[in-house]
């Protein structure tokens, strides 16, 4: 007789020791093992796939609200056009060297006066993004990535709809036909010439305030998202994969804000071309309105993701908890005739306190990043804030409008385009620290030489490079700070608003005093303006070539901690 193989219960109760009713260990776990094996592979793909949602999430906000001040000289033409600080200008002044009717400069500055207010706002505006950076990453640090999105993304989408208030209180829309500088519109509906004043500097006045707003809330958007997306990673089963690709993505999105002016300016201009024949025309009203409805879409998104960052983490291994609870039931029932375990403490070494946060800004590496960060955005953000003028200068007003459209558009486009090559060359430095850094600094130094070169094919390659290297500067700086060989965790945030509030300082403050240097040679007759950028250009070279210096110290302290772990080995 053949007798059936015995079933799964039969073969639990010969395996238990002395007709025991309870299963052993192994039966249980090998039970969870049979039947929860598909449920456990599609819980981790749904979390693979949420985790690259998130950071995708995190990435476009940044894009939308984070950097958008680094596009604000995209703006020029249209606030140029919308006779933003006209009033700055006295008839002298505008009518000497400079015409400002309505078809010879309508869309550039009427007079040195107004071209340095708008280099205020764009220092101010760099100035701020930099200063506010060590509040948000106080407040991220201390309260969670959470409500500093939510706080930054509010204020964001208060800047944008003031940008459209600035546009749409101008009591007329720069000079009418024939009109000169100084004469202020016809009386209508009852207002009369100083209504019009008072309108026209409280239009000012709002734009200006709209435009700091923007760059005050971006450092928030932008820690809540980057910090909000580690723990994101941190909490993913595979996430340390993604974070070369977090680095390189976030410093892409940060500069490629850049194009959110472009486009804004880009759809005031066609506004503007469609009604040209009305009698006031408010370009930058519906844009402006129209982003700040999408800002809030994707603030109350990311808000609503970086929610459960610490609950989901908890959860992720909830159905193996909950599936193997018969299972560690029944080893407590076993271990119940063994000793107790000695307490966790008792093994655990002391706690050391963290470090104060000075002594992490104030380490060697540090102070050479701050250092390196702070001698790049001082000659970046000068070229960013005068690339109108100084094309206007070297190539005129008509040749230099091809040359400032394309690098409107590649500024963002190519630096998006540079996080791959950027993401595999952090990847595969990621412990050389040296090189990645080393790469950096000479890619800056060979557009700096570019821009010395006073011709239109140099410029060119200046315009279509210059993406790619900021990107690349930017991607070192956050990947070199989210080390945890070089900084502690949970000093992340603050680190980095410390840090760029020295960059800011050397970063935007400089550019406006080179700005008004240049306006200085523009009303001289020994220098001109040309000559006067290629100088200041030659004097910034100096900062440039001292950037080596920084890869050399990492160098030099890698091989340091190589030969101490060789002597005590």
């Amino acid at each position: 007789l053949s007798l059936p193989p015995p079933t799964s219960s039969m073969a639990k109760a010969d395996s238990r020791p002395n007709g025991l009713s309870h299963p052993s260990r192994t039966s249980s776990f090998d039970s969870i093992s049979s039947d929860t094996a598909p449920i456990i592979m599609r819980a981790r793909s749904v979390r693979l796939s949420r985790t690259h949602f998130d950071v995708a999430i995190a990435v476009f906000a940044i894009f939308c609200m984070a950097g958008v001040v680094f596009g604000v000289s995209s703006l020029y033409p249209i606030l140029y056009q919308q006779g933003l600080f006209h009033s700055s200008c006295s008839a002298v002044e505008s009518f000497g060297q400079h015409h400002c009717s309505e078809d010879a400069q309508r869309r550039t500055k009427c007079c040195p006066s107004q071209f340095v207010m708008f280099s205020l706002i764009s220092s101010s505006a760099f100035f701020a993004i930099d200063v506010s950076a060590a509040f948000w990453g106080e407040v991220a640090d201390a309260w969670g990535p959470r409500l500093c999105t939510a706080c930054a993304a509010s204020l964001s989408c208060i800047g944008f709809v003031g940008l459209a208030a600035g546009a749409y209180l101008k009591p007329y829309f720069f000079f009418p036909s024939g009109q000169l500088l100084g004469q202020q519109p016809p009386a209508g509906g009852g207002g009369g010439a100083s209504s019009a004043e008072s309108l026209d500097s409280m239009s000012d006045a709002i734009t200006f305030g709209a435009v700091m707003l923007l760059a005050a809330a971006g450092p928030g958007v932008f820690n809540g998202a980057l910090v909000g997306a580690h723990q994101l990673l941190d909490a993913a089963a595979d996430g340390a994969s993604l974070k070369s690709a977090l680095s390189s993505l976030t410093a892409a999105a940060f500069e490629g804000s850049a194009l959110v002016f472009v486009l804004l300016e880009a759809c005031a201009t066609r506004l503007y071309a469609t009604h040209r024949a009305a009698d006031e025309v408010h370009g930058l009203v519906v844009p402006s309105l129209a982003w700040a409805v999408l800002c809030a879409a994707v603030g109350t998104v990311l808000f609503r993701q970086l929610e459960p960052a610490k609950r989901r983490r908890d959860s992720s291994t909830l159905p193996l908890n909950s599936l193997a609870s018969t299972s560690l039931s029944s080893a407590s029932l076993e271990s119940q005739d063994q000793d107790p375990p000695a307490p966790a403490s008792a093994a655990m070494p002391p706690a050391h306190p963290p470090p104060r946060l000075l002594l992490v800004l104030l380490q060697p590496h540090n102070i050479g990043v701050m250092a390196f960060q702070s001698l790049y955005q001082l000659q970046s953000n000068f070229y960013l804030q005068t690339v109108q003028d100084s094309y206007e200068s070297l190539l005129g007003v008509e040749s230099a409008a091809a040359f400032v459209a394309t690098f409107h558009v590649a500024f963002p486009v190519s630096g998006f385009i540079a996080t791959f090559p950027v993401t595999a060359i952090l990847e595969r430095t990621d412990s050389r620290p040296h090189v990645y850094w080393g790469a950096t600094a000479a890619s800056i130094l060979l557009l700096h030489l570019l821009w010395l070169v006073p011709s239109a094919s140099a410029q060119l390659a200046v315009s279509l490079l210059f993406g790619p290297v900021r990107c690349f500067c930017w991607a070192a700086y956050f990947h070199f700070l989210a080390s945890d060989v070089f900084y502690p965790q949970g000093y992340l945030a603050r680190t980095l608003g410390y840090n760029n509030l020295v960059i800011g300082v050397i970063g935007a403050v400089g550019p406006y005093l080179l700005s008004q240097r240049v306006a200085a040679a523009s009303s001289s007759a020994l220098e001109g303006e040309t000559d006067a950028y290629l100088s200041l250009r030659l004097h910034l070279l100096v900062g440039t070539a001292l950037l080596p210096l920084l890869p050399l110290h990492l160098f030099l302290r890698g091989r340091r901690k190589d030969q101490e772990a060789r002597v005590r080995l």
